[in-house]
């Protein structure tokens, strides 16, 4: 064989597979193109951009309970940079986050990975279950540029929805594990520590104790936190001067419904508080009230930002037996899944013997421990 023929021998072998190589490969964007599709589990990989789904979502993309992000691309034929972006209206109506290359959001425009020809296969975040974020539609975003130029570009756009929960399950937002511990501060920036420790059994119950320490002495609670709501049953003040008193709820005083819904008013049962100090007072009083489901908001406070906190207002009524005092309380609780109370905002309007006092009430999770998570991370 001459140096022709097998040089003509090598060129059929070869360029057949270097040109199958250019085909299986992404051509660099030359034009501007924008592709949307709908959700999909997991990406679809494509050297035609059209047919391309870069972005899966995992479960929640077929009704499933958990976001999965994963991008998947091939090779391109050239140098790539590539831009991630996630807008999230029910989170910030007014900014798109787009992901920088230390996988941290941001507002600014910057390439998730630059200078690429791929492939790439990356898994985002982890499994996360759709309870930790608020209800609403997220938009995904990915793009594809020639490297250092922003001219021509592949769009790609797909997204999910989390459907608002037809319930809410109250328990979930008011955790009683033992050990658990809030900090939180007043309207005056003085902090005060609550803990789950121990139970104690009334009127043949066993309800939970909970113990709030601060400058003035230790007060505790006995509730109970289950599928049939939030009940108090009795609370406890004393000072280290030696003062203390007690209020017993009978029946219990429920603070909450075992499930409650978006918009719904929820009227509380009437109920009996008896009343005792260490100077020999006693009152006996009724008390009445309602609660409404405002909705589900993201709230920021100084343990952090909670995005799933169920908002509730409060209005409550007492009124004692002999007529000679009232209570007026008119208050706002946000309460985040598995948390608990991170912001409680509103006054009380007290009447003795026909003297009015306005009081605040106020109260901000600085920090705490809540099954084994601390808060702020």
């Amino acid at each position: 064989m001459n140096y022709h023929t097998a040089y003509a021998s090598w060129y059929n072998h070869v360029w057949p597979v270097r040109g199958q190589l250019e085909i299986d490969k992404m051509p660099v964007p030359t034009s501007q193109l924008i592709f949307s599709y709908d959700p999909v589990a997991l990406p679809v990989i494509s050297t035609n951009p059209s047919q391309a789904k870069p972005v899966g979502v995992g479960s929640v993309a077929e009704g499933g309970d958990t976001l999965s992000l994963q991008i998947s691309l091939g090779q391109f034929t050239g140098l790539v940079d590539i831009y991630f972006a996630i807008y999230a209206p029910s989170i910030d109506p007014n900014n798109i986050y787009i992901l920088n290359s230390d996988n941290y959001f941001q507002t600014t425009i910057v390439p998730w990975k630059e200078n690429t020809q791929g492939p790439i296969d990356e898994k985002l975040f982890g499994d996360i279950p759709l309870s930790l974020l608020p209800p609403g539609t997220y938009y995904l975003y990915l793009a594809v540029t020639p490297a250092d130029s922003l001219d021509y570009y592949y769009l790609w756009t797909t997204y999910f929805l989390i459907p608002e929960a037809s319930t809410y399950k109250t328990a979930e937002y008011f955790p009683i594990a033992q050990g658990d511990t809030w900090t939180y501060k007043d309207e005056k920036g003085e902090q005060f520590t609550h803990t789950v420790s121990g139970t104690e059994t009334i009127n043949g119950v066993v309800a939970t104790k909970g113990v709030k320490a601060d400058w003035k002495g230790i007060d505790y609670w006995l509730f109970t936190s289950d599928d049939n709501g939030i009940f108090l049953y009795k609370e406890y003040y004393s000072e280290f001067s030696g003062w203390w008193s007690q209020s017993v709820y009978v029946p219990p005083f429920q603070r909450l419904p075992g499930e409650v819904s978006i918009g719904k008013t929820y009227t509380l049962e009437d109920l009996t508080k008896y009343y005792t100090d260490s100077t020999a007072a006693s009152l006996t009083a009724n008390i009445s009230g309602e609660v409404t489901v405002m909705g589900i908001e993201s709230i920021t406070v100084t343990a952090g930002t909670f995005t799933n906190c169920l908002k509730l207002k409060f209005k409550g009524n007492l009124t004692s037996s002999d007529g000679r005092h009232t209570e007026l309380s008119d208050f706002t609780d946000w309460y985040a899944k598995s948390v608990g109370l991170v912001k409680e905002t509103g006054q009380t309007t007290n009447t003795n013997d026909g003297q009015v006092e306005i009081g605040p009430m106020y109260s901000e999770l600085v920090s705490a421990k809540v099954g084994g998570v601390t808060y702020p991370h």
